[in-house]
């Protein structure tokens, strides 16, 4: 159902263009020089003061952007307000061109501090200063307008961390930006947030309440957009109205009601197409049915519920040649609990005389990255994927071994950008024609260090001021427990949790019912995971994920007995309403 739901969302949603009010200046290698605040704070209080934005690159926004009536084009995009991010060194040509744009009537903002540095050659940074001077002037960050220009454009210097409060009050109130769907009634939190496309002559937004706890929300909408609003319910493939009123200045206002996590796509299409009206709408229901939990033959599939525990515990995998291994780590480091990310460098030298070698193979594991070179030359790595120290990799190794002395080295990455656990375990077994097998495991008599020194890799190099490996854990011990082995296609099968347990039933609608003229509607009691996929007489009626649970089914029912498959949980309890057709 998720990925019907997705599908059909992202079929309405491509094509046409975005439309936004806002160009958010993207600050590229501004980052890397000087003081820099990255745009994440400032795109997601936009966001959640219902505005959207786009990031525009310098070098876009110099080359490829058009200043006329006060707005930027970029293409079939349109933006009215520019916001020139807080860095202290920016190229020439993008401030001059904001400037432009300023005096030209465009709606300016800068925030938290303002360039002050030229990146461009031939540019001085009194020019950076004089032209940031021009648009803002000097004074403290606040939300009235800071300068105007002779055509209406208009700047302001807002807060490092403007609120969604500060930028509605800044925008809407002060600049005259309002949102393209506002919300004028209910409590968003800020969870509310709307993407808008014109598609086919048509305004669409998609209207998220990313609130996923506590009770459904009702909100009222404002918008200036030409068009009939409906609601386009991608998770039940179904188009209703939205009623609405539209006064003589040509703004509609609307109710709707949001369920935690919900989303709701509204299309503003021409007028002359019929609707059926929302279920809300409807009024109270004419007639229950109650749908009337039968067994159910079938199969099923096995598995098991998630609260249902083992019997017996299952017996330990066992991970091919780490049994009895030490992980180790750089010395000092805590790799066990909170090891510095970063990489580290391990290395070990083994004699094999003159034998051949007929077999050699290494297996290794690492949290979080690991290259293995033997005698300078890369033999391999992890396997790549998340969590993949739980894949320990079996690597051939015997083309790169020679007789005499060889040089095994690692390269182990711990990830992330936080301390956190890290640890390097292994084993290598060596066969040759003659004599015992070669045996070994990474242990405290390998050599490590934080630096990479040149010929580090090969035989010979001198390791003395390189410190001893530090065991942080026994094979088996916590964080790592006992991993599993083999490499790419030894990962294990996870089995599901969750058992199937469809709920088939039957009802039956009287004689006297009107299905011409009525709403047979599906609802739903204690659905486990608040989704299902339901048939209605052998035809897939559709599905539903999360609140409401319900879904229009008056296409698949009949006068007479009907039969109900509900997949592939059973929910509590199931109830057909027969709601009167509006005319």
């Amino acid at each position: 159902m998720f990925a019907d739901y997705t599908s059909r969302l992202s079929l309405w949603l491509t094509g046409g263009r975005h439309v936004c009010p806002v160009a958010l200046l993207f600050l590229g290698n501004s980052y890397h020089v000087g003081k820099a605040i990255p745009p994440e704070q400032m795109s997601e209080a936009l966001q959640d003061a219902l505005y959207d934005c786009d990031w525009i690159p310098y070098d876009v926004f110099e080359n490829d952007t058009k200043l006329a009536d006060g707005a930027v084009t970029l293409r079939q995009e349109s933006y009215r307000v520019l916001i020139v991010p807080p860095v202290e060194v920016i190229p020439y040509e993008t401030l001059a061109k904001a400037k432009a744009f300023f005096d030209a009537g465009g709606i300016v903002i800068g925030y938290g501090f303002l360039p002050a540095k030229s990146a461009t050659l031939g540019h001085t940074s009194q020019e950076i200063v004089a032209l940031a001077d021009a648009i803002w002037g000097n004074g403290e960050a606040g939300l009235a307008v800071r300068k105007s220009s002779a055509r209406g454009g208009r700047s302001f210097f807002l807060a490092e961390k403007p609120s969604p409060a500060d930028l509605k009050t800044a925008l809407a109130a002060n600049a005259g930006v309002r949102p393209a769907l506002e919300v004028v009634e209910g409590e968003t939190s800020g969870w509310v947030h709307i993407l808008h496309r014109a598609k086919a002559g048509c305004n669409v937004f998609l209207v998220c309440n990313q609130n996923h706890e506590g009770a459904a929300r009702k909100f009222k909408f404002r918008t200036t957009v030409a068009g009939k609003p409906e609601r386009w319910d991608a998770v039940r493939n179904e188009i209703s109205a939205v009623e609405f009123k539209r006064d003589a200045a040509g703004t509609a206002e609307f109710e709707m009601t949001l369920e935690p996590n919900e989303s709701a796509l509204l299309v503003f299409a021409a007028e002359g197409t019929p609707r059926k009206a929302r279920i809300e709408d409807l009024g109270a229901p004419a007639r229950t049915i109650e749908v009337v939990r039968e067994p159910f033959a079938g199969p099923q599939p096995p598995s098991r519920p998630p609260e249902a525990e083992e019997e017996k515990p299952a017996a330990p995998v066992k991970a091919v040649g780490l049994e009895g291994c030490p992980w180790v780590w750089f010395p000092g480091e805590n790799g066990r609990n909170a090891a510095p990310p970063g990489p580290r460098y391990f290395r070990h030298e083994i004699t094999l005389g003159d034998r051949k070698v007929t077999e050699a193979k290494f297996t290794l594991s690492c949290d979080n990255e690991f290259t293995l070179f033997v005698n300078g030359k890369e033999a391999g790595k992890d396997d790549t994927g998340d969590n993949s120290w739980d894949r320990p990799q079996t690597i051939n190794v015997a083309k790169y071994l020679k007789p005499g002395t060889n040089a095994l080295a690692i390269v182990a990455v711990n990830g992330g950008s936080d301390p956190n656990p890290a640890g390097l375990i292994g084993k290598y077994t060596i066969t040759c024609e003659s004599g015992a097998p070669v045996t070994g495991s990474v242990d405290k008599t390998w050599r490590a260090s934080k630096q990479e020194p040149p010929g580090w890799k090969a035989a010979g190099f001198d390791d003395k001021s390189w410190a001893a490996a530090e065991v942080v854990a026994k094979f088996g011990d916590a964080p790592w427990g006992r991993i599993a082995g083999g490499g790419k296609r030894g990962r294990q099968l996870t089995v599901s949790p969750i058992t199937a347990d469809l709920f088939q039933g039957r009802c039956t609608v009287p004689a006297d019912v009107d299905l011409a003229k009525s709403r047979a509607v599906l609802v739903l009691d204690g659905l486990p995971d608040g989704c299902a996929a339901v048939t209605i007489n052998g035809e897939f009626a559709g599905g539903l994920i999360g609140e409401p649970l319900r879904l229009d089914v008056t296409r698949q029912v009949k006068r007479g007995e009907n039969v109900l498959l509900i997949a592939p949980l059973a929910p509590k309890s199931a109830r057909l309403m027969i709601f009167r057709e509006k005319n």
